[in-house]
């Protein structure tokens, strides 16, 4: 196999590379060419390696190059994000091992990847990697996700939810609560405002605006590959769930509702409805699955996912693993600067007991 890094596709190279992804069975949207642009409006440096065998490409990597914090032209990580792209394990191997030495790398403090590989093959693309010399970036080797099959009609589908779900879905419909795709910034950035504050009480990052209208304007409010589907009641805004697809996968991005506005509806539960008018647009767009992006059915009290696995579960979705986040360090000095505070902070934490 051979490699080649570009910084950018021709038109030529960017339907060779449209094709091959979306004839691969380990396709995944975050892989199309236009996160590139996304990857750039963030500030990061995106670039294109190919693999080769026969002229063909037969391993594509939309690689997002962040540039380290303190050393100017240096990279603190090169991350593949649900990628790289590849059916087969030996041409996967070959092109793991081709990062690894790769030239346009020697700049790089660490890489980063997460194929999109499910089931019995993610146990064998972990093994992959683990030869190469990657080691998860997570508490385990594999993680877990949900998969609902939408090959059924979506009279099937609902029949599928928990007799709950089916209940709050219908509830939802009575009480006149409308779900749109929407294609104006200022309703997306209203459910923006909505995930942020959730976001902020499960204290995660919050997400910039600037960056995320970005994204929405280039890619989600066209309802081709990306949708935001909003929740409206008498012209409020209750909810939105945002979601993206390849060709046979759609994938749940995010998901959030204003619960003071719910709890006036007596305490309406809009994420039922709202998911099954998300698995409506992904079968309308030829989807055959929809990746719930993370469940764990066996997950007790406690663990700071259970009530969104527990509401998953209401779809009852297909347990399965896939391969979690490797990275490998290509030199320690350019990795070692950009992770120390990260690295000092979870330290700290178990001191703490925090």
């Amino acid at each position: 196999m051979k490699l080649e890094c570009l910084e950018d596709l021709d038109p030529a190279t960017r339907k060779e590379w449209d094709t091959f992804l979306y004839d691969s069975k380990n396709q995944h949207p975050r892989q199309f060419p236009v996160f590139a642009e996304i990857e750039m409006a963030e500030g990061n440096d995106p670039c294109f390696v190919i693999g080769r065998e026969n002229g063909r490409i037969c391993a594509a990597a939309l690689v997002s190059r962040v540039p380290h914090k303190h050393l100017k032209g240096k990279y603190s990580q090169a991350a593949i994000l649900s990628g790289p792209v590849c059916d087969d394990k030996r041409q996967l191997s070959e092109f793991v091992d081709g990062l690894k030495s790769e030239q346009f790398f020697n700049n790089v403090g660490r890489i980063n990847l997460s194929p999109y590989w499910l089931a019995s093959d993610a146990d064998e693309a972990q093994t992959i990697l683990a030869e190469a010399g990657f080691r998860s970036a997570e508490k385990l080797n594999l993680r877990k996700t949900g998969l609902v099959d939408l090959k059924r009609s979506e009279a099937e589908i609902l029949a599928s939810f928990s007799k709950s779900a089916r209940r709050e879905a219908r509830r939802a419909e009575r009480m006149n609560v409308t779900v749109t795709e929407i294609s104006q910034k200022e309703d997306y950035f209203a459910f923006l405002e909505i995930l942020n504050k959730l976001r902020k009480s499960r204290h995660l990052a919050i997400l910039e605006e600037e960056m995320m209208g970005f994204s929405f304007d280039h890619f989600y409010k066209h309802g081709n590959h990306g949708v935001v589907l909003c929740a409206w009641h008498e012209g409020v805004l209750l909810a939105g769930l945002q979601m993206y697809r390849s060709k046979n996968t759609a994938h749940g991005r995010h998901f959030a509702g204003d619960n003071d506005k719910l709890k006036g509806l007596k305490n309406l539960r809009i994420s039922p409805l709202l998911w099954l008018e998300g698995m409506k647009w992904a079968r309308k767009k030829g989807c055959t699955q929809l990746d719930l992006e993370g469940y764990d059915a066996s997950i007790q009290k406690g663990d700071s996912h259970y009530f969104v696995y527990k509401y998953k579960g209401e779809f009852s979705p297909l347990e399965v693993t896939r391969v979690a986040e490797h990275y490998l360090v290509v030199n320690p000095f350019y990795n070692f600067p950009g992770y120390i505070k990260p690295k000092l902070k979870e330290y700290v934490k178990g001191i703490l007991g925090k």
